[in-house]
């Protein structure tokens, strides 16, 4: 460890040397892992887990921890005690939803949606839905699977219409034909949640099944396991999976003292399900801050506190670190942050031409499986995409994206498409480089999120407050994007972040 404790450290320290249940919010660059190294360092020979969902975290408190406290992701105790049995699965064949509709014996249906045209839903793009809600019980507290975990389908009920003009917003909703077909599919859901408990089934099987049964206490009499130690400090609570937080908190029954970490202002996952942990921990927990950052100075963190301010945090993020510069920063090396995967990549391409040389933070494979299952409805072929598999050819996405209200999400990827082709996509992604031998890297927002860099720039799709609302969500991610940087800030393209500095 580098420096002593500062004040909101030891107070930290002192609240789990007491024994009290604590949630501990650690603002960005805040020290977070150092204060569990040190709680771990001061709690003596008391045997401690530390429990987070990522893998990359994990490897990192691993390295710092002293060892008295166990590492581990959720999926990793899972596998041991319970998963194991069930590796031949994970390492069986992809399998095509037709296959899984045949396995699950699916026919198709028919609806005559809201505007009087005719619906077919073939047995493979049902066969999509039922292992969606599937996948969605896996990451849920629910104790049973249900037809009402399926995704929303497109078109099939009237949609909500507020505003008018330019302000009109169209929402999609479930309606009576959506009852219908969550009734329908209920049956094939629980169904497919029963192969899954069966080490010979049928169907494609993945990490959140095996940790979901176990959370359940499959293996264990039906009551849930218990986590080895009597400390529990679980990481990353903001985002935390609620099947996970309710095996997190079913160990109260075994005694076990909980210290919940996060940053509640680093919630940018609750469009996929993650709920606030640290909302939803005990309510007589201590609760404590950490908002002294030593990876940016004052200048950065002004910055950061834009958002914090209108996200009403209770204290303001201090930069201590080295002073940094918050300024245009046009040329490499830097590190370039999106809000869009589409637009990531756009700027990726042209990067590469500019005869730049081109990291990717992160993966992309949702851009390469859109790119894929664009290239064979190209051909003529009817795909799988959740996307695009309601879709007979691309000159149908085409006029959906660019004519119906309720194709806006998919406009940005058909352009990209339409502009660069799936073939100069795919050879792009190919010619990126590492980041240490990179001039320019290129992320979103999502995927820098624990991560940091020298120089950060913002790019210009973040969203504009003069043409909507922006959403606490929205916000939130500008929150994140902003405290990457170490050591240079630019975010003179970012309308939200440059109003606000101006009227300062």
């Amino acid at each position: 460890m580098g420096h002593p404790p500062t004040d909101e450290q030891q107070s930290a320290i002192d609240a789990v040397k007491r024994g009290d249940s604590t949630v501990l919010s650690a603002y960005a660059g805040c020290g977070k892992t150092a204060t569990l190294e040190m709680i771990g360092e001061a709690i003596g020979g008391r045997q401690a887990t530390y429990l987070a969902f990522n893998k990359a975290i994990v490897t990192e408190a691993e390295r710092r921890m002293p060892s008295n406290v166990g590492c581990t992701t959720s999926h990793g105790l899972a596998f041991r005690a319970y998963g194991k049995n069930f590796r031949g699965r994970l390492n069986g064949p992809r399998q095509k939803t037709w296959d899984v509709a045949r396995i699950l014996g699916l026919d198709p249906m028919v609806f005559t949606t809201w505007d009087g045209n005719t619906r077919r839903l073939t047995p493979g793009f049902m066969a999509g839905l039922v292992m969606s809600a599937v996948r969605t019980f896996t990451q849920s507290d629910a104790t049973t699977p249900s037809g009402k975990m399926i995704p929303l389908v497109k078109g099939l009920d009237r949609p909500d219409v507020t505003g008018e003009g330019d302000a009109t917003k169209i929402t999609e909703r479930k309606g009576p034909n959506h009852a219908d077909l969550a009734d329908y599919l209920d049956t094939f859901v629980r169904k497919a949640w029963i192969d899954s408990l069966n080490v010979n089934g049928r169907l494609p099987y993945t990490h959140d099944h095996y940790l979901k049964a176990w959370s359940m206490g499959e293996g264990n009499g039906g009551k849930p396991p218990q986590i080895p130690g009597d400390l529990i400090l679980f990481d990353e609570a903001q985002d935390a999976n609620p099947a996970l937080l309710a095996l997190v908190n079913a160990q109260r029954d075994y005694g076990s003292q909980l210290v919940f970490v996060g940053d509640q202002f680093q919630q940018i996952y609750a469009w996929r399900g993650a709920v606030n942990a640290l909302a939803k921990a005990d309510p007589k927990a201590t609760r404590l801050t950490l908002s002294k950052s030593f990876r940016f100075g004052p200048p950065i963190a002004q910055v950061a506190n834009i958002a914090l301010q209108d996200l009403m945090a209770p204290l303001p993020l201090q930069g201590l670190g080295s002073e940094g510069i918050v300024g245009h920063f046009p040329d490499p090396p830097a590190t370039w942050l999106f809000r869009t995967n589409a637009k990531a990549i756009s700027f990726l391409l042209r990067s590469l031409g500019d005869g730049r040389k081109v990291a990717l933070a992160g993966d992309a494979s949702d851009v390469i499986s859109f790119a894929n299952a664009a290239a064979r409805l190209m051909d003529g072929n009817r795909v799988e995409h959740p996307d695009l598999a309601c879709f007979e050819s691309w000159s149908e996405v085409q006029d959906y994206a660019a004519f119906d209200p309720l194709g806006g999400d998919l406009k940005l990827m058909v352009d990209l498409i339409d502009e660069y082709g799936v073939d100069e996509i795919k050879d792009g992604l190919k010619r990126c480089v590492s980041e240490h031998q990179a001039e320019i890297v290129v992320s979103t927002a999502h995927k820098a999120k624990g991560r940091e860099w020298p120089t950060v720039v913002l790019a210009a799709d973040f969203p504009d407050p003069d043409e909507r609302d922006i959403s606490d969500e929205d916000k939130r991610l500008l929150y994140v994007a902003a405290t990457r940087a170490k050591a240079q800030l630019d975010v003179t393209r970012v309308p939200y972040y440059t109003r606000a500095m101006k009227e300062q």
